[in-house]
Order: structure tokens, then sequence, then C-alpha cells
């Protein structure tokens, strides 16, 4: 299914769906001020834990960027190389579930909580604008928002990963305030 968003800088529409607009979504990320750095890429084919939670939509964007972070670098999309340790970034791509099992250290339910929240949601985008906050993608396919310091109380902000673009692109205001 494809819906038009407005541009509200533009008067361009971006499609949803990822099939044929992915470089329309790019452009429009850079519009928004975003560095998109565009390569090709091989989408890990090693287990990491969570590969089975990626889907179509999501795997195809993987394989087109290298890099994509908003205009003051505090917000960034993840990458494969991220998810295969060649990332120079100053967090891991599951930083947040570090976090929470350190916070939780010698409490096994509490601890079997957050291990099987972060089996069930892949990270795709970090933020560290307002807070430590992420964008994941759910065993479900919609994309949920957290933050610090409670990471696992997500709340779900799209449908799907198309959604979340078409979202981003435009700045929808349904989307968390202060993140991106």
């Amino acid at each position: 299914m494809t819906s038009d968003c407005p541009n509200r800088s533009k008067g361009a529409h971006y499609s949803s769906d990822l099939e044929g607009p992915l470089t329309d979504v790019l452009d429009g990320l850079r519009a928004q001020g975003w560095t998109v750095v565009e390569g090709p890429q091989a989408v890990a084919d090693e287990p990491f834990g969570r590969q089975s939670l990626i889907s179509a939509s999501y795997g195809r964007f993987l394989s087109r960027i290298s890099s994509c972070a908003n205009a003051d670098d505090t917000a960034w999309f993840l990458t494969d190389d991220d998810f295969r340790g060649r990332s120079d970034a100053a967090f891991a791509w599951n930083e947040f579930e570090r976090q929470s099992l350190d916070a939780a250290e010698g409490d096994a339910e509490w601890t079997d909580q957050i291990t099987r929240y972060w089996s069930e949601h892949l990270p795709v985008l970090l933020s560290v604008k307002s807070g430590y906050a992420y964008f994941a993608l759910a065993e479900r396919g919609e994309i949920v928002f957290g933050r610090e310091p409670e990471y696992e109380e997500a709340e779900v902000v799209a449908a799907n990963f198309d959604e979340f673009l078409a979202k981003l692109v435009v700045g929808d205001p349904t989307l968390p305030a202060g993140v991106i």
C-alpha cells in the first residue's frame, strides 16, 4: 500500500512504499538536513540474534546506505557495519539493551524480561539529542519508540518501517518531539 505524505518545506510528496521511491525518501531526509551516504551494502548473513526481525523494506534501506544521520549527528540510523561491529560509532547497535542488563544485574526476573523484550525488537535508529532514545522494528513489523530510563517501556509510532520513514521525511508531529 502506498500513501503520499507532503513535505512541508518543499511541497513534494513521498511514498511510504520503499519498492520504488527509496531515492525520494533519501532525498527527503537530505531536505530535512540529514547526511545520507549511499553505497551498496551487503546485509549481514551471519546471525546477530535478531535477523528474523529485519523486514523487507528495512533490508532494502540497509542495503542502500552506509550512513544516515541528522544534521547535528545526534540521531542516526544503524547500518550493516553497526550490526557487524565494524562501525566506529560510540554506541553499539544494542547499547540500550546492554545498559538495561547492567541495571538489572543480579535480578534474574528483570534480566529475563529485558532479554525477552530485546529478542523481539531490533533498534533501527538511535538518538542522543535529548537523552538516550531509540526507534526499533518490533516482531510484528511496527516501529516502536523507547527512551531512558526504562527503554523497554516503548510505544508504537508507525505501523511499519515504510510508514516510519514517510513520517520522518515530513517531520510528522506524531513522532516524539525533540528526539530527531
